[in-house]
């Protein structure tokens, strides 16, 4: 009896050997990047050329959307959705080459990243970086995200991103530039459908959804709570 015993934790003990082995060989399967390289180079390229030009300018060529920069953006394979979203929102971008959306892969699927700019600077003593995105996206992204659902159409990728260059500033500093900053968040259209008809708070909204805070060219993820 007691030989059997052993037999038995022998192969329970075997047994729980494989199952980890394969559980830890799982957690360690190459997995889709989030942003492959050339994506990745393109969203950065993307907003830090528009948050350059919004801190040499100092917000002096912020225009407002008008039907002229809306025609000259919805070009490509989702042409007709970029017109709609744009035409159902109103804001502010820099120069019209700026305004046509970024499409990148994000999880391996196409991802159409709509960029805008602010004129507003924001005083860096008052406010901490995360505090900055956390306004930023309460004002001026999510509104974006509640009105864009209503576009959505057959050729509608999968991802859709909303990203806005803004420039905080040391008001002590009577010759500084400030620092250009962007928040880019992307999420799946479900989701954003979800926020529109209420069925997803923001927060869990932005806690299935991908954040990042760009300093210049520099990037980094962040999660953003109310």
């Amino acid at each position: 009896m007691k030989q059997f015993n052993k037999a038995i934790s022998v192969i329970v003990i075997a047994t729980l050997f494989i199952v980890s082995s394969f559980g830890s060989y799982a957690q360690t399967k190459p997995a889709t990047p989030i942003l492959d390289d050339s994506s990745a180079a393109s969203l950065s390229l993307a907003f830090s050329m528009l948050g350059a030009e919004v801190a040499l300018n100092g917000g002096s060529y912020i225009y407002k959307m008008d039907s002229t920069v809306v025609a000259s953006a919805a070009t490509g394979d989702y042409a007709s959705l970029i017109s709609r979203v744009l035409e159902s929102i109103k804001f502010e971008y820099s120069s019209p080459e700026y305004i046509k959306p970024v499409v990148i892969k994000y999880l391996g699927s196409d991802c159409c990243v709509f960029r805008f700019a602010t004129s507003s600077v924001f005083n860096e003593n008052r406010f901490t970086d995360r505090e900055l995105a956390q306004r930023i996206c309460t004002d001026k992204v999510l509104p974006v995200f509640y009105n864009m659902s209503k576009s959505f159409e057959a050729n509608c990728p999968r991802y859709i991103g909303v990203g806005v260059a803004y420039q905080s500033k040391d008001f002590t500093e009577k010759y500084s530039l400030g620092d250009r900053h962007a928040l880019v968040i992307i999420a799946s259209k479900e989701n954003i459908k979800k926020l529109f008809t209420y069925e997803i708070t923001d927060n869990k909204f932005l806690e299935n959804s991908f954040i990042l805070l760009y300093n210049g060219s520099d990037a980094k993820r962040i999660e953003i709570k109310f």
